[in-house]
């Protein structure tokens, strides 16, 4: 009787752990486990035999300090093939520093749908396959999510989001993070095959090697459709472009801003392209190549069949007046509807001599756009986020009534920088991208004007 009793007790203690090792849910899909504080998301990190379960994050969580017990989720042995919403909830200031493979708060998911999450100044670094947020993701999905901060890899495969992605899709999400490493780097993924990417952004500076790209380092057989890169892209060696640096994916109403250099196959949207459409697409940044046979302001090389249509490149920021496809334009026929005759701006771009310094914009950048769930109780501006940002950055503010709005950055002289808002504007929600390309970094103040208030804030620009 006593020994039934002593393994009814332990049974029931054991049953207990189980059911309390997070904040709630059983792990299934209809009843996710909840991951709400330190301990939760560390126990996650633990446990490999919960790495086929669901999982939604109640809060937001800061690892500041943390040490010991953070490790990726997933790994080469023990993949991640649950399921991961973080509810629009953040995980901030992750740290990692490892000589294994598959870094990130998910080091190798297969299957897995990652959502709504973001990772604010992460510092990762690891052998190779070294992401923001995911080191390998196969034939899953990544969805409204984001990362920040600093991504290493000591070899090979690095972005700012994701390293390596395979049979999978990359949807309404960005990264800010600056990436660094030796092959295979970009802003928002390393390298992608057969992978869709779709009104996705990377705002941060890539350096190193080969196959390095603004957006996508290497992109084969997938898309690209209705994203951006503004970010440098600083290469020593070759196939380097502004949005991808080695390219055999069909890119669509796509666009690039920023620098791109490298030794050899060097351009402005594409480094080199393969079989692949490139339509509707741009580049304005300047672009620096040592070979001129294989540099151009558009497309570096042109070495498959890639069908080229309806693209252009600005010839004078660019610094290149010949490309391997495209058309070239002066800056006042880039920042002009009429150079765009069969795009679609009703429904795809935008198009406004205060908002992306002129140039085409995404319609989903929602620069102008109304959230018309309810309108705001008072007057707002909100914090820019990123913060500190470089250099492009989201300006957000609220209006309780129909108001003429002035929106304006000032450096810390009071000289105008930028003027993004003037005119009259209806009550609602309302959003503007700030670049501060070519800006010095420095402190930078956001101004409001409306009829009823003067409001301000600082914003940080690092270089």
């Amino acid at each position: 009787m006593k020994k039934t009793n002593l393994r009814l007790i332990i049974m029931s203690f054991l049953i207990t752990v189980s059911l309390n090792a997070y904040s709630g849910g059983s792990g299934s899909n209809s009843d996710p486990y909840q991951i709400g504080n330190l301990e939760d998301l560390k126990e996650l990190m633990a446990t490999s035999s919960d790495w086929n379960k669901h999982f939604i994050q109640t809060a937001d969580l800061d690892l500041s300090g943390e040490t010991t017990g953070i490790n990726p989720i997933g790994n080469e042995s023990f993949r991640f093939t649950g399921d991961y919403d973080g509810q629009g909830h953040k995980i901030s200031n992750l740290k990692l520093d490892l000589t294994s493979e598959c870094v990130g708060l998910f080091g190798y998911v297969i299957g897995s749908n990652i959502s709504n999450l973001g990772m604010v100044a992460v510092a990762v670094k690891g052998e190779c396959f070294v992401g923001g947020l995911v080191g390998k993701s196969i034939q899953g999905s990544i969805t409204n999510s984001y990362a920040t901060g600093v991504v290493e890899s000591i070899n090979y495969y690095a972005g700012g989001l994701v390293a390596y992605g395979k049979n999978c899709s990359i949807t309404d999400s960005y990264a800010t993070s600056s990436v660094i490493g030796t092959d295979y780097l970009g802003g928002l993924a390393g390298k992608c095959v057969q992978v869709s990417i779709t009104n996705s952004y990377a705002t941060g500076t890539v350096s190193g090697d080969y196959n390095m790209g603004g957006l996508v380092g290497s992109s084969t057989q997938g898309s690209i459709e209705a994203s951006y890169a503004t970010g440098d892209v600083l290469a020593s060696k070759a196939f380097v472009g502004g949005l991808v640096g080695n390219n055999s994916s069909n890119i669509t109403d796509s666009y690039a801003m920023g620098k791109v250099q490298g030794s050899s196959s060097v351009g402005g949207l594409v480094g080199k392209g393969g079989e692949c459409s490139i339509v509707h697409s741009y580049a304005m940044g300047e672009v620096l190549g040592e070979n001129p046979n294989k540099t151009g302001g558009l497309i570096g090389e042109n070495s498959g069949s890639s069908n080229i249509n309806s693209c252009y490149w600005d010839q004078e920021t660019s610094g290149q007046s010949s490309s391997a496809g495209g058309t070239g334009k002066s800056s006042a026929e880039m920042k002009d509807i009429a150079t765009y005759t069969d795009w679609d701006f009703t429904n795809t771009w935008c198009i406004s001599e205060n908002d992306n310094d002129g140039y085409p914009f995404l319609a989903w950048q929602n620069t102008n756009s109304i959230e018309e769930e309810f309108y705001p109780v008072t007057n707002a501006l909100i914090q820019n986020y990123p913060n500190p940002f470089n250099p492009g950055t989201v300006i957000k503010f609220d209006l309780t009534k129909d108001s003429k709005v002035e929106l304006n950055i000032y450096n810390t002289k009071g000289q105008l920088v930028k003027k993004l808002v003037d005119g009259f504007y209806k009550a609602g929600h309302y959003q503007k991208n700030f670049n501060a390309k070519g800006l010095p970094a420095g402190i930078y103040i956001c101004n409001l004007k409306t009829s009823e208030k003067n409001l301000q804030h600082k914003m940080i620009l690092c270089k």
